[in-house]
């Protein structure tokens, strides 16, 4: 048994009446939102502190939505977190998987864990789990989870009042108007601003579960939406429509250009997806967002230098990017149909091909030591032997925005070819850097150990014993293909990804092929 009540006081910053820490105010006098970045483990964050991250959200143990992240030793998250608290930055611990009955003392005790290792406060989707700990930690602060699907006013509101919640993070799929409505609410909202896409609302997804036996609301989803799949009608045959076979990949998420309606619509937090990603990826975003937010709170924001900022966003890993969730925007601009796999940033095109060699003309700098990937399409007659992956490059010399550099390249290409950046050695090398200062300063500090008492709580139940046993969909009199619906957003040139995703959880008479299991 732990010994003494955690308080509210132990929060590094201060938590404003509309719900943002302070972290300062824009031109304008509006509250900055917090900026929350990821962390799979001890060199992500510390890079996301150096960056200027204010907050850091991560998992710790089994119960969070991305188990198979690199992860914390107790020393190593302990020690992480006094570096946090040294330079002022607080930390989340993800406790955001639905549990079972027979784990929920476990989930308890792995909550006050955390809060001992020096967690400022909790993430957390299960209803019951959020019960029990507000029950079991005096004082404990929660964050609801994106997963726990509270994106109405109303389930805002029951999240604040009847789970005592402390904030909410909405889901990726919502307008600016429709999170501006949430924050009128006077709930401390939490919302994604960067990074990966789920094609099922908010992750609440069944496909890897269905697939592999491994459940996404479980934390170990095998993303079998970024794999390739052909649609095709009762007699087999395809009726895709755009180039590329990723048809339930979405691109990623890229909020930056509405950042200043964001900060008006009075958001207490922006929150950068990725704890799967390495440290040079949280180091370059997180500086890139802080960037803005600095330029913002200076007056010193300009429209026009939005291009520059996804510019430098692209140089980090990316499936291309959309912001067509926070337009109000669902088709085919949401999705990457053509591949899974980092796009990077276009950096300029072919402009004559030698002998293994070929001259780029540059649209925006490179470095030596930048790997570079020539966007060759073969075509519908190349020999089958021809490689379908693009050629890729080292860059040998630094450039600027309109020289041109001659790069070796032995692969047959096109002058007109596009010219992608997709591994930057500028961000490698100044990641390496900030690592090796900052694991020092992680050496060298003495963790705080903090006591939490975990006090008795009951089991939760569900009223009057009403079953929660989910039943199957029934099948409509009249069966509509997907062809046909195919057909009717063709006008569009577009493919609604909520309704590929349907299919893979209802298929009926339309079959979604993939790879074998």
């Amino acid at each position: 048994m732990h010994t003494l009540v955690r308080s509210l006081s132990m929060a590094i910053r201060t938590m404003g009446p509309s719900g943002q820490y302070e972290t300062g105010l824009d031109a304008a006098g509006a509250a900055l939102p917090e900026l929350l970045a990821p962390a799979g483990g001890l060199d992500q964050m510390l890079a996301a502190i150096a960056a200027g991250a204010d907050a850091i959200y991560a998992g710790l143990g089994g119960f969070n939505a991305r188990v198979s992240a690199h992860g914390f030793t107790d020393d190593e998250f302990a020690r992480g977190c006094a570096v946090a608290h040294a330079h002022g930055v607080r930390v989340y611990v993800t406790l955001n998987v639905f549990v079972f009955d027979d784990e929920l003392s476990d989930a308890v005790a792995l909550g006050a864990h955390a809060l001992e290792l020096g967690a400022d406060a909790l993430i957390v989707a299960d209803a019951g789990l959020a019960c029990a700990l507000r029950a079991a930690i005096p004082g404990v602060e929660i964050h609801l989870s994106t997963q726990a699907g509270a994106h109405s006013e109303s389930a805002v509101r029951l999240a604040a009042d009847e789970l005592g919640v402390e904030r909410v993070t909405t889901a990726r799929e919502l307008t600016v108007d429709e999170i501006a409505a949430l924050c009128a609410t006077g709930v401390p909202i939490e919302v994604f601003c960067h990074g990966a896409i789920c094609i099922g609302y908010s992750g609440a997804c069944e496909f890897s579960a269905l697939r592999r036996g491994r459940s996404a609301m479980r934390g170990d989803c095998t993303q079998p939406c970024r794999l390739a799949y052909d649609l095709v009608d009762e007699a087999g045959q395809s009726v895709v429509a755009v180039e590329g076979d990723r048809l339930l990949c979405p691109r990623d998420y890229l909020g930056i250009a509405h950042l200043p309606e964001l900060v008006d619509a009075g958001v207490a937090s922006l929150k950068i997806e990725g704890r799967m990603k390495n440290p040079d990826y949280v180091f370059n975003v997180v500086r890139v967002w802080r960037r803005a937010l600095d330029m913002l709170c200076d007056g010193a924001w300009d429209p026009g230098a939005v291009e520059e900022l996804e510019r430098e966003l692209g140089r980090s890993f990316n499936r291309g990017f959309t912001d067509a969730y926070l337009r109000g925007r669902s088709g085919a601009e949401l999705m990457s149909f053509e591949r899974a796999i980092n796009q990077g940033v276009r950096v300029g095109r072919l402009v004559a091909v030698g002998h293994e060699e070929v001259t780029v003309e540059l649209d925006a700098a490179v470095a030596a030591g930048d790997t570079l990937e020539i966007r060759f399409y073969p075509g519908a007659d190349a020999r089958p032997d021809v490689p379908k992956r693009w050629p890729q490059v080292p860059c040998p010399v630094d450039a600027a925005a309109g020289e041109r550099v001659v790069v070796h390249c032995k692969r047959k290409v096109d002058t007109g070819c596009e010219v992608y950046l997709i591994r930057s050695a500028g961000v490698l090398d100044q990641t390496a850097a900030v690592l090796e200062r900052m694991r020092a300063e992680a050496d060298a500090i003495a963790p705080v150990a903090r006591a939490v008492e975990v006090l008795p709580f009951e089991g939760v139940t569900v009223d009057g014993g009403a079953s929660t046993e989910l039943v199957e969909c029934a099948v409509p009199a009249r069966m509509v293909f997907a062809w046909q619906l195919m057909d009717a957003t063709r006008a569009e040139n577009s493919i609604c990804p909520t309704l590929l995703w349907c299919l893979t959880r209802c298929a009926a008479r339309v079959t979604l092929t993939g790879p074998a299991h």
